[in-house]
């Protein structure tokens, strides 16, 4: 069988092992972990591929980065799939699959090692730790920058000129001296497959330092010549410079945000101690990776001995491997890789709440498995040449045992972790399972509970969320939320009270505690708050309407239709401040101006029945008998226990008039 295909053929079953390990995904939804902000609540995503979008992707810094491409890969999935998360859950499979075939080729392509290179690449495939990274949509910058990466590694090995024999290979080339002119353009490639990844996910920047662990080896370009070193690193420039850029922005979007915590919210030493013990972590998940989660706390205390100990492993380790740099070179290489690609995540700029996260080892495992691999394999080879030839056989077969083993062991893994990712709440009652402390979990599994109409589970884990971390504002703030809409005010108020004192200045708390304090029929009050909200947020059109409706219940109508207006402007497709423009129009004696907007409401909004009612009300007084009959027959016919309509149905059917009001009583806009 020729190399080449042969190559190609295990690149293709790769990809395969992964679409068949993963196919389960196709049936899974969103989670509500930043897929609302990443693709289903996202305006410029779910539109898909526009000019606006673009634009937007490419200039703003939402959700605490920069990272453009994935944002256009989400428009793509949007305009191929729409919101049915299936089929954007399968696009991440793809691409990881990708990143199997494209590990395998560059491996077997810089080390000659085929079936140690095939092995690599196929733990890296169904490797349980990696299931964060493929089947949360949110992470598809993940698999999206490792790809572009993978792709600026094998551009830059073509571009050294490797053949593949675990040496330098320059055909004729001393170590260390420049490639022929021909090979530039494949440094170009290299170059733009970067950028690419950068503009991905900002976590491929120690990619300038991959390459020159891959030039001491297996390329061997960094010879004892005079200058080799320092060669390496100049020629290197273009990378190093966009990775400059790509930090800069990067921080910027992450200050800005607020995501980077400072030293008096995370202290220093405790830093040092998180980042210490999650290095370690991170190769014991490797190892032994059941059970996971989708979110680990912050420890707030410092562990003395533990720190010291896992200080201790990684200084032992790091000696181990740098006396052997000599006779097996790639153990430094492989060491030093996961040291150089998890040192970006590992807390000393906390950015975040979470103290380490299954996502960080996707990329930083295959130098650690490819260590260990060709470790084994050298092992292997030496008690190989030194056995009898039956002994040969029967450790060929066991071998190949425990290989089919491990991969197995690490497919069944894989199905068992990927089975939480099939929803928010088996998503997050596992990770309370295998977590203590999990604030974060507590909240999001309510959050799910409550949509999925179990209340009181709701209620108890926001509870559960703010005793652990009083100040956790996003728990109060949705608490507060789940009360209002339950019509428990007083109860609602004070999470919405205690949020503010921690967070006195989130417009979001101020608009929703505003329409808690109107539902109370504390208008005057409610007035001041969402006016404080819209002085913090004027681009909050909930606020407008929600003020609006507070103008409207203490008689000033004018200003409840201004309010209306600005809530409009900044939401077209808003159908409450909509409708409710219509009630405030018909109040003020306007009913031509009440029925355009009922009517413009039912054409953007067909499901308001809302709109129906109000625009019968309106017809019914102007004495257009029929087509108020049609509108309160719609509401009743999809709502029968809508009793207001169906009274004023009958009323018209049985007297043929209406007195009436302007169907002021509306609603307030739900938080």
């Amino acid at each position: 069988m020729p190399l080449r295909f042969r190559h190609l053929l295990l690149a293709g079953a790769l990809f395969l092992l992964v679409l068949i390990v993963y196919w389960p995904v196709r049936q899974f939804d969103f989670v509500n972990y930043d897929d609302d902000l990443y693709v289903y609540e996202n305006a410029n995503v779910s539109a898909g591929l526009t000019g606006q979008g673009l634009r937007w992707a490419f200039t703003a810094f939402h959700a605490a980065n920069w990272h453009p491409l994935t944002w256009v890969s989400h428009m793509l999935d949007c305009d191929a799939f729409g919101l049915r998360a299936g089929g954007h859950h399968m696009t991440s499979v793809a691409w990881h699959g990708a990143n199997a075939a494209l590990l395998f080729l560059v491996l077997a392509t810089c080390t000659g090692a085929f079936w140690t290179s095939g092995f690599v690449a196929a733990l890296f495939a169904v490797h349980p730790a990696h299931v964060e990274s493929v089947a949360w949509i949110s992470e598809r910058k993940d698999v999206l920058s490792t790809c572009f990466g993978l792709l600026a590694i094998g551009a830059y090995l073509e571009f050294a000129g490797v053949r593949g024999r675990g040496a330098a290979r320059h055909e004729g080339q001393a170590a260390g001296s420049a490639p022929p002119h021909g090979r530039w353009g494949w440094y170009g490639a290299a170059v733009l497959a970067f950028a690419l990844a950068l503009l991905s996910k900002p976590m491929l920047v120690t990619l300038p330092a991959l390459l020159i662990l891959l030039d001491f080896w297996p390329l061997g370009r960094l010879g004892r010549e005079a200058g080799s070193v320092r060669r390496a690193l100049v020629e290197k420039w273009p990378f190093w410079f966009l990775s400059a850029g790509s930090v800069v922005l990067t921080v910027h979007a992450q200050w800005t945000a607020g995501a980077v915590r400072s030293l008096q919210h995370v202290p220093f030493l405790l830093r040092l101690d998180n980042a210490l013990m999650s290095s370690v972590a991170y190769i014991g998940k490797l190892i032994w990776p059941h059970p996971l989660a989708v979110f680990y706390p912050f420890r707030r205390h410092v562990g003395g001995f533990e720190m010291a100990a896992a200080l201790a492993l990684l200084l032992a380790i790091t000696t181990l491997v740098w006396l052997q740099r000599r006779h097996r070179p790639y153990l430094l290489m492989g060491w030093m890789w996961y040291g150089v690609t998890v040192a970006p995540v590992i807390g000393l700029v906390q950015v975040g709440n979470q103290a380490m996260a299954d996502r960080y080892t996707y990329l930083p495992s295959i130098g650690l498995t490819l260590a260990v691999a060709l470790l084994v394999r050298e092992g292997w080879d030496r008690a190989w040449r030194r056995a009898a030839p039956h002994v040969r056989q029967l450790a060929t077969y066991c071998g190949a045992t425990v290989v089919i083993l491990v991969l197995v062991a690490a497919v069944c893994v894989t199905r068992l972790t990927l089975a939480a990712w099939s929803g928010s709440i088996p998503l997050f009652e596992q990770a309370l399972r295998v977590t203590r402390g999990n604030w974060l979990a507590h909240n999001n599994l309510a959050f799910a509970c409550e949509h999925a109409g179990r209340v009181d589970q709701a209620i108890a884990h926001y509870h559960a969320a703010i005793q652990l971390v009083p100040d956790y504002v996003v728990a109060r703030y949705n608490l507060g939320n789940l009360l209002t809409r339950l019509g428990r005010y007083a109860e609602a108020e004070v999470q919405f009270r205690a949020a503010l004192q921690y967070a006195p200045r989130d417009a979001r708390t101020l608009t929703n505690f505003g329409a808690c304090l109107l539902a109370q029929g504390r208008p005057a009050e409610a007035a001041l708050i969402l006016r404080e909200a819209i002085a913090l947020d004027p681009q909050r059109p909930e606020a407008f309407n929600n003020l609006g409706n507070a103008l409207a219940e203490v008689g000033d109508r004018d200003a409840a239709v201004a309010q209306y207006r600005a809530s409009l402007r900044l939401d077209p497709e808003f159908s409450d401040a909509r409708n409710n423009l219509g009630v405030a129009l018909g109040a003020c004696g306007d009913a031509a101006g009440a029925e355009r907007e009922f009517r413009e409401t039912i054409r953007r909004c067909p499901d308001s029945l809302e709109a129906y009612y109000n625009l019968g009300i309106t017809l019914s007084q102007q004495g257009r008998t029929a087509e108020a009959v049609a509108a309160f027959q719609h509401v009743v016919a999809v709502a029968p226990g809508y009793a207001e309509a169906a009274a004023r149905l009958a009323a018209l059917q049985g007297a043929g008039a209406l007195d009436g009001d302007r169907g002021g009583e509306r609603p307030v806009q739900p938080p």
